[in-house]
Parts: C-alpha cells; sequence; structure tokens
C-alpha cells in the first residue's frame, strides 16, 4: 500500500505537468464505477469454506498528450474492494502505465519517462489470490541524445536511472542503464541497426548478488506492403559482483500481416535474459492496469532466460470482432529452479453487437501449465469460462453482467479447485 501511495503521488505530479504545458493538446477520459459479485470458492482452493460477497469501488483516468514538445500516454486505477465475510482482508489495489517523451530538441535532445505500478505473485506455485499479490513499482528516467550524421545515418546515445521496488522488499533494486544505437535507413522500406545495452543492477537485499548485464544485438526492420518484418540477434553477457560471469544467446523474429482493413494477423518468437523489473518496464500497457490482475513473473532478484512464441489473430466487423491468442512462454531461472515453467495458453474473445447501445462477449480460455523443477512433478490445466452483456443506458453509462467459471485439474490434487461467480457493475465515463 506504501508503493501504491507513493507513486499516485508520483501520478498526481505528471498530470500537472503534463497539463501546464499545452492543455490544448491533452485528452483526458476518466471514468468511475462500482460492481458487487458473489464467488463461490474466493480463495480457490479444494475444499471452500462458503461463498463470498465482494463490492468494489473503483475509478481511472487516461491521459493522452501528442504536442509538439510533449508525448505522453498515462493510464491509471484504483479499486478499494470490500468482502463481505471477510474470508480475505479489505484491501486497495491500483495501477499505473505512465510513458513520457518531453521534446527539449526536435530531432537532438529529449527527456524520457517512464513508470509502471502493478502487482507480482508473492508464491507464482500458489493460487492466483489477493492475499498471494504484493505491488511492484519499476521507474525508470533519463536522457536520449540523436546525432544525425546523414540522411541514412543515426547514432542515438540514451541514459537512464531508475528504481524497482516490491512491498516485502525482496528484490528492491536501483539501476543505472546505457545504450549506443547505430541506425540505418536502408531505403524507404528498411532499417538496421546495431544496439549496445549495459545495464547495472544494486539489490538493497545483501543476500541478492549485484551484476551487471550487457546487450549487443543487430535488428532489421522490413515493411512491404501490409507486412511487417522484424528480426534480432545478439547476445547477452552476465558480470556478477561474486558469482561467476554468464550469458547466452538474444534473438527474436516477428511477422506481422494486415490481411485487410479488418484482420490482423502476428507471429512473435523471442528468446531474452531478463529480470522482472525488465519485463515489467516493457510489458504492454494493457497488461498492467487491471487492479485484479497480476503477472505469473517471480518477484525474486534473479534473472531468467524467457522463450516466447505468440500467434494473434484479430478481426473486426460491423458486428463485432474476434480475437484468437495461442502462446508458449518457457522461463528458467538461473538460481531459484523451483519456479522454472513452461506455460501454453489459448483464448478466444468473440464480441457481437446487438445494437449501438448492446453487446455480448465471451471469453474462452485454457492454460497448461509445467512445473519443470517441483517435486513431485506437477502441471496444471486452467479453464476460464466467461460471458460479457454490456448495455449503455446513456451516453456516458455502461451496465455489465458478466458470469465466469473457472476451473483447475492439477496432478497436485490438493491445488484442484473450481469456482462460479457472477457480477453486476455500473461504470461511468466521462467520454
Amino acid at each position: 500500500m506504501l508503493i501504491l501511495w507513493r507513486r499516485y503521488k508520483v501520478l498526481y505530479l505528471v498530470i500537472l505537468s503534463v497539463s501546464s504545458l499545452d492543455a490544448n493538446a491533452l485528452e483526458m477520459t476518466y471514468t468511475l464505477g462500482s460492481s458487487i459479485a458473489r464467488h463461490d470458492n474466493i480463495n480457490l482452493v479444494a475444499n471452500p469454506v462458503s461463498e463470498e460477497w465482494v463490492t468494489t469501488l473503483n475509478g481511472g483516468l487516461i491521459l493522452i498528450e501528442n504536442s509538439p514538445s510533449l508525448t505522453a500516454n498515462v493510464n491509471a486505477n484504483i479499486a478499494a474492494l470490500y468482502y463481505k465475510n471477510k474470508q480475505q482482508q479489505d484491501a486497495t489495489v491500483g495501477g499505473i502505465n505512465a510513458i513520457a517523451r518531453w521534446i527539449i530538441k526536435p530531432r537532438q535532445f529529449e527527456w524520457f519517462f517512464s513508470d509502471v505500478l502493478s502487482q507480482t505473485a508473492i508464491d507464482p506455485l500458489q493460487s492466483n489470490t489477493l492475499t498471494n499479490r504484493q505491488d511492484t513499482n519499476s521507474f525508470l528516467t533519463g536522457p536520449n541524445y540523436f546525432w544525425r550524421i546523414d540522411s541514412r545515418h543515426n547514432i542515438n546515445f540514451e541514459a537512464r536511472v531508475g528504481k524497482v521496488n516490491f512491498t516485502n522488499s525482496v528484490g528492491n533494486n536501483d539501476r543505472t542503464t546505457s545504450a549506443v544505437r547505430w541506425l540505418y535507413q536502408a531505403n524507404r522500406s528498411t532499417t538496421n541497426s546495431i544496439n549496445w545495452e549495459v545495464e547495472n543492477l544494486n539489490f538493497t537485499d545483501a543476500n541478492v548478488t549485484d551484476y551487471s548485464r550487457q546487450n549487443l544485438y543487430a535488428r532489421i526492420n522490413y515493411i512491404r506492403a501490409r507486412n511487417t518484418y522484424t528480426a534480432e540477434a545478439g547476445v547477452t553477457n552476465i558480470k556478477y559482483a561474486s558469482q561467476a560471469q554468464q550469458g547466452g544467446q538474444r534473438y527474436l523474429v516477428s511477422i506481422q500481416n494486415q490481411r485487410t482493413r479488418n484482420s490482423n494477423i502476428q507471429f512473435t518468437y523471442s528468446h531474452r535474459i531478463t529480470d522482472t523489473g525488465t519485463a515489467l518496464l516493457t510489458a504492454p500497457s494493457t497488461t498492467q492496469t487491471t487492479p485484479n490482475a497480476t503477472s505469473i513473473l517471480s518477484p525474486a532478484g534473479d534473472i531468467y532466460t524467457d522463450d516466447r512464441l505468440t500467434f494473434i489473430y484479430t478481426r473486426n466487423t460491423t458486428t463485432g470482432s474476434l480475437l484468437v491468442n495461442l502462446s508458449n512462454s518457457i522461463q528458467d531461472y538461473r538460481t531459484q529452479n523451483n519456479f522454472d515453467v513452461d506455460s501454453t495458453v489459448v483464448s478466444i474473445l468473440p464480441r457481437y453487437n446487438f445494437s449501438q447501445i448492446s453487446s455480448l462477449s465471451m471469453e474462452a480460455s485454457q492454460t497448461l501449465t509445467k512445473y519443470k523443477n517441483v517435486t513431485p512433478k506437477r502441471t496444471d490445466t486452467d479453464s476460464r469460462l466467461r460471458v460479457i452483456y454490456n448495455y449503455n443506458s446513456g451516453r456516458n453509462v455502461v451496465l455489465s453482467l458478466a458470469a465466469t467459471h473457472m476451473k483447475r485439474d492439477s496432478t497436485d490434487v490438493a491445488r484442484n479447485y473450481e469456482n462460479n461467480n457472477i457480477m453486476l457493475t455500473f461504470t461511468y465515463s466521462s467520454r
């Protein structure tokens, strides 16, 4: 909660700074809402005690600034949760995903700012409940300098200072990063670059070893018609203060094809050596701002290799939309091997619009999780089916009724659970 309070003070200062620069360029949307939900098994255990009723009050804020001197995007929310039968403690949770660039001298000098407040699992081996989550904040800021050699060659310099905090303080660290990037515009379709990144992490916990990480890699980005191709290849070297040096490869392949005006396919495969703070700072913004969501990342002060394969298909029509997501991720921790995991996710999210004021959407997903170094061997199959009906009762008011079924089948029968919940939500939006 202390992290949450500190970061919302930072958000307040960001809002004041953004709005004072150019009020005409600032777009602001806020939402206010409340919900009431009934859960069969709020604690996600094999033998639930009883039902639980949860009342939630929430607010959200989106700021978008796109002026000649500043580009910024701030997405923030906060929610207060009240439990009738006190199976969990009442809580206040929130999220912030803020990124901004102050353009001091166009195409030459600018200042970068990023702040991500989210939640991460305390123990990824346990169920994803509120009692197994903690706030985590990743902050980074510093200058960008661009040296334009000629019309095709640029050398970019970056410097950052940052801090990553967790509620339980395990893994807290200060970090400094720098980067030099040589960009070559071969033609209108192709951009090549060579990137050298250096990062130093100093942990406040004396039991966690400080280290520095260097990434050296080449990147090619090619655009042709409706297709975008991206490839990376390089190496990562890690030097510990009191351990042997380690390293490995780094690579990425991404293909994006806009098949029609209304449909898009994206395929991505990547291999990284990273840590929780870096992963949170580079995650898509939409994954960090849901109060009841949490990352599967461990908050340990440990690096891990992350192999990730993703296929995404989207389609929008006059009557609705469809999103299909297939992904596989393998995380291999260097020291805390009990967190090593192989996870495969299949999800389908269709939406049908009955009219301009009402719609029905569904989420059907299944996740297969294999814990590679847990004894005895453990495999979880998590299924989720959710149906949501939305009705716009006014220009700015939306009523939603959602029913959700969640089930886990595990080789460890003590981890099995089933939960049904139904939720009624009222939301007011300024737009």
